[in-house]
């Protein structure tokens, strides 16, 4: 009986060991430098909010030419960008960083979804 229980207790010293190496291993997963790729879906979300009510997905997204296109770009940026500070997105987010196309992408899949 007795060797069974501490078998017993052994298993379970095992599974705890195991489950903290794999917190562990997914905390130290390299994260991508693009900190809206990196966001979770719901910062995401959040953060591009409703880029076509807000008239900023061609902006944004190189659709729009005319003229005040730059000073437009930038204002949609500036409002991107505090938006993925308030929804908790923690590293700062760049002009690069919209420009990447994953963003687009990403942003495409969710209009679609």
């Amino acid at each position: 009986m007795r060797t069974r229980a501490s078998g017993e207790r052994s298993v379970a010293v095992m599974k705890r060991a195991t489950l903290c190496l794999l917190l562990v291993l997914a905390a130290c997963a390299p994260q991508d430098e693009n900190p809206l790729i990196a966001a979770t879906d719901d910062q995401f979300i959040k953060a591009i909010g409703n880029l076509v009510f807000l008239g900023c997905e061609g902006p944004l997204f190189g659709r729009d030419a005319g003229p005040g296109a730059d000073a437009r770009r930038e204002s949609c940026e500036q409002g991107l960008q505090k938006r993925a500070a308030d929804a908790g997105i923690p590293r700062a987010v760049t002009s690069a960083h919209i420009a990447d196309p994953r963003v687009r992408v990403r942003y495409e899949k969710l209009r679609k979804g």
